[in-house]
Order: C-alpha cells, then sequence, then structure tokens
C-alpha cells in the first residue's frame, strides 16, 4: 500500500493504517499475555549433604507493564533471585560455609564474584559493582572481613583491617576471615611497637652522647647555663663569660627542638609490583600525613617506559586514552 501497489482514496488508505494499527495492539496484548511466565532455575546445598536436584520455579510477570525487562528485575529483586544491594553480614555467611576452611584462611575476591556467576545454589548478584560495595561497606568493621592485596611468605601484602577503603576489585584482592585478619593485624600493632620502642631506645642513646659531649666541652662553665640558655657565670670565669656561654648553649638548643615543616621523598617501584608496593607506601608513609588535619599532601606519579621494537598503534592508543580517562597532566611517546 505504501509502495503505491493498491489504489486506495484518502479514506480507505486511513482506514487500512487504523486496521493495522490496532492489529499491532492486539498482537502485543497477546504476545505479553502469552509469555508472562518467568522460569528461575534454583537448586540448594548444604555443606557435608551434597547438592540438590536442579528445579525450576515460575512466577508470573504484569502482562500491563510498559517496560518488561524493568518488570522481569522488578520480579526477580522482590524473590531475591536478583541482588542490587548486599549486606556484609550475608557475604560473610556465604564465605564461613563455601570458602574460608582452616587451612585457607584467605580467598579471591574475584573468585567469589565468578563462583556466584557459575553456581545455583550461590546469591546472584546483579553484577560485579555490587560486591566491591559490598566489601567497602564491610571492611571498616572488624565483624566481618580483612582485605589484602596479595600474600608472600606468609605475610598479607596491602593489609586493610577495620579501616575504611575503596577495594579495587582484581584477581589480587584477597578476603581474609577475621580472626586470621585480627592477628595479623595484632601481629603488625606488635611489631610497629617494637620499632617504636627501638627508635626511642637510639634517640634516648644520642641524646645522652650529646650531653656527654657538651659537659666536657664547656669545662668549667655552670651546668645552669646549658640548661637555661642565660644566668651568672661559672666557678672557673667572670660574668661576661658565663653570659656568652648561656647565651650560646641556649641558641643550640632552640635550634636542636625546632619542628621540621616540609617532607619530600621519592621510591623506584617494580612494574610488576608497583600496585602492591604503592599501597605499602599508602599506609606506611602518607597515613602518617593524611590523618593529621592541616598538613598540605601533594602525590605525583612518574611513568617511564622504554621499548627498543617500539611500541604498537594499540599500545599507544590504549595508553593515551587510560591516561586522558585518569586526568594525566601529561603524557606522550617520544622516537
Amino acid at each position: 500500500m505504501k509502495e503505491g501497489r493498491i489504489n486506495l482514496d484518502g479514506h480507505q488508505t486511513k482506514q487500512a493504517s487504523k486496521s493495522l494499527e490496532i492489529a499491532n495492539e492486539a498482537l502485543g496484548r497477546m504476545v505479553r499475555e502469552t509469555f508472562k511466565w518467568l522460569l528461575a532455575p534454583l537448586q540448594e546445598a548444604k555443606p557435608g549433604k551434597g547438592i540438590g536436584e536442579l528445579q525450576w520455579d515460575h512466577f508470573q510477570i504484569n502482562p500491563t507493564a510498559v517496560n518488561r525487562t524493568e518488570e522481569i528485575e522488578r520480579v526477580l529483586k522482590e524473590h531475591e533471585l536478583l541482588i542490587t544491594e548486599w549486606a556484609p553480614i550475608h557475604l560473610t555467611k556465604m564465605l564461613q560455609t563455601w570458602f574460608w576452611k582452616d587451612d585457607a584462611t584467605a580467598v579471591g575476591a574475584l573468585e567469589t564474584w565468578q563462583k556466584t556467576c557459575c553456581y545455583l545454589y550461590l546469591p546472584r548478584l546483579r553484577e560485579a559493582d555490587n560486591l566491591r560495595a559490598t566489601i567497602a561497606a564491610g571492611a571498616a568493621s572488624r565483624d566481618f572481613f580483612g582485605i589484602a592485596y596479595g600474600r608472600e611468605e606468609g605475610r598479607f601484602q596491602g593489609f586493610n583491617f577495620a579501616q575504611s577503603t575503596t577495594p579495587i576489585l582484581d584477581d589480587a584482592l584477597l578476603l581474609i576471615e577475621p580472626r586470621a585478619a585480627a592477628a595479623f593485624a595484632a601481629k603488625l600493632a606488635e611489631e610497629a611497637a617494637e620499632r617504636a620502642a627501638a627508635t626511642k631506645e637510639k634517640e634516648a642513646g644520642s641524646t645522652g652522647a650529646g650531653g656527654e659531649s657538651k659537659g666536657e666541652t664547656t669545662g668549667g662553665t655552670s651546668t645552669t647555663s646549658t640548661g637555661t640558655g642565660g644566668g651568672s657565670g661559672g666557678s672557673g670565669g667572670g660574668g661576661a663569660t658565663g653570659s656568652e656561654s648561656g647565651t650560646g648553649t641556649g641558641s643550640g638548643g632552640g635550634a636542636a627542638s625546632a619542628k621540621k615543616t616540609m617532607f619530600f621523598g621519592s621510591v623506584e617501584l617494580d612494574p610488576v609490583r608497583a600496585k602492591l608496593q604503592f599501597s605499602d607506601v599508602a599506609e606506611e608513609v602518607l597515613m602518617l600525613f593524611t590523618q593529621k588535619p592541616g598538613v598540605k599532601v601533594r602525590i605525583s606519579v612518574e611513568i617511564e617506559a622504554e621499548s627498543p621494537n617500539g611500541f604498537d598503534d594499540g599500545v599507544q592508543r590504549a595508553a593515551r586514552e587510560n591516561c586522558d580517562q585518569l586526568k594525566f597532566k601529561n603524557r606522550a611517546f617520544e622516537d
């Protein structure tokens, strides 16, 4: 009709168009009324009792819903077959049931996500970001789990326990059983206390050595002039000599107690282990400054890569796009 193969007048054309619209609407209603059942596979499993038979459950969808995709998602969420928000306690219970063992107190977060996508008896998260949000919510508490970004020689790398953080969901992220995390955190605290005690003892030793050196240098000068930076002369000299000695020593004490106002540090990282090493830098160094009010901290990252064979177009394009996405100030390839 639209191609002009049938000769119709204006009235007949309107009637044909209206009939077509009515037929399309009727067909849509019949399709929605026919395909209104949502089938979902179910499977129950209990530790030590095996996995049950595969079952199919059915749920009715509202045929009059305008957006069927949203309606299907609503029905799935209503029956907890699709999870968009998950409390950390549920993640902990799942890990205790299926993942954490006596000889395996840490499990990969990405592995956990992948298994929830494969096994019907595990919770069904809508996307990986749901798991990441759950991990971030539970990381600030001691009740659920600790996180780390690897383990070497029995020590967790990039360890975090009972502190707010933004986790990176990749194959390095580990979820640690809370008792094991608490034990490792206590070990780190003990090591930190030992280092602090050793540093304090070293500083006390250097201060004592400095005091002995001053006593030998001043000779007959009164000890009161050394401590206060003023006062009368000692038994071996006149008033003028005592005043000069006291002033000199006092200014020296003031200089020794002056606080430093600037810090600068640089370190080279292993390209393969840069993520873990930078996490250690953030925890061991940056946190000393970022947790103090009024401290301004500036961090810059410099990357140099050199290839004798050159970088292909794909690598160059990906590097530029990623740098732009991460808001690099400077980025360039050179001959």
